[in-house]
């Protein structure tokens, strides 16, 4: 039996009207008390009637149902106004552009067994994936990150935590989800996986949009790297060219035998170079304005950076 505890799930959303309905419904639709979550929309700076799809929705919501504007200073923030606003026990994320299966909420909240479990992330899956780039481009491996962060699309933190802890940090150019995994587990928690909590995402469905955004995800990494400077040092630059030249040498093979992993390999590819230079640009030219944590984290060793470093190029 579920312990039913009262839930805050914290959606961020910037110029999406359009799929954010459906985000919206699906949240609507879960089977958890109704009487026992509230929803939270931090509308960051849109200008496309955002507002107005807000007020239409807050009138049909089942439950709790609350909504901030923000000017646009980017999703941790719009997290972080959230959060600020949430009366959860237990606080839940996900993103505008996914659809969360009926059951979500109350197969996240199930994982929290014992006091030691800080978060709780379940699985990631393509939404209806049409294009070649949406079906081999991406996939989320949220099982592995798990070990040491999880992906904010689809991930739960008891609100104690950020108390503790702190909020996402917004002098990151991105990958905050992971520098707040790290710093949750730092603290002494542990995070679990939820197999089936899932959610649906939709995921890039051009090439220039997978190579724009792992190019980005390349920036985001050189820039944790500054702010955990004995871990995701350059050296980590290799392990996406290195990837890319062994997925390179394997095709052959893949192409022989399977049609399938053939393609995702070239998308692997594809997305493992735009990341390295992504990482260089960012070494090279980013700074991290933050304070830094300077000491060696024992749980960071090499095989848990890696696993981050995969958390969104998993193939």
């Amino acid at each position: 039996m579920v312990e039913v505890r009262f839930v805050s799930v914290v959606v961020p959303t910037y110029n999406r009207k359009e799929i954010l309905m459906e985000c919206l419904i699906s949240l609507f639709n879960q089977t958890y008390p109704k009487d026992k979550y509230e929803i939270i929309v931090v509308n960051d700076g849109s200008t496309d009637g955002t507002e107005e799809v807000l007020k239409e929705y807050a009138k049909k919501a089942p439950c709790i149902f609350k909504w901030f504007s923000q000017e646009n200073k980017g999703p941790s923030a719009a997290r972080n106004l959230g959060i600020e606003h949430a009366k959860g026990e237990i606080i839940c994320f996900t993103d505008d552009d996914c659809i969360a299966d009926e059951k979500w909420i109350e197969n996240l909240v199930k994982e929290f067994t014992n006091e030691k479990v800080g978060g709780v992330g379940g699985e990631i899956v393509a939404y209806n994936p049409k294009t070649l780039v949406e079906k081999y481009g991406i996939s989320f491996d949220q099982r592995n990150v798990s070990k040491v962060s999880l992906i904010t699309g689809n991930c739960a933190y008891k609100k104690k935590v950020f108390e503790e802890v702190g909020l996402f940090d917004t002098k990151l150019k991105g990958l905050e989800d992971i520098d707040f995994g790290i710093r949750v587990k730092m603290k002494g928690y542990e995070l679990n996986f939820a197999p089936d909590a899932i959610v649906f995402h939709r995921h890039y469905n051009t090439l220039r949009s997978l190579i724009k955004r792992k190019y980005k995800e390349g920036i985001q990494f050189a820039c944790l790297s500054k702010k955990y400077t004995k871990h995701f040092n350059p050296q980590y630059a290799s392990i996406f060219l290195l990837r890319a030249l062994r997925t390179l040498i394997l095709l052959p093979l893949r192409m022989s035998k399977n049609k399938s992993a053939f393609l995702r390999d070239i998308f692997s590819i594809i997305v493992l170079i735009s990341t390295f230079l992504g990482f260089l640009r960012g070494m090279l030219l980013e700074e991290y304005p933050g304070n830094k944590i300077t000491e060696k984290i024992d749980f960071l060793g090499d095989e848990s950076l890696i696993a981050m470093i995969k958390r969104k190029i998993t193939f």
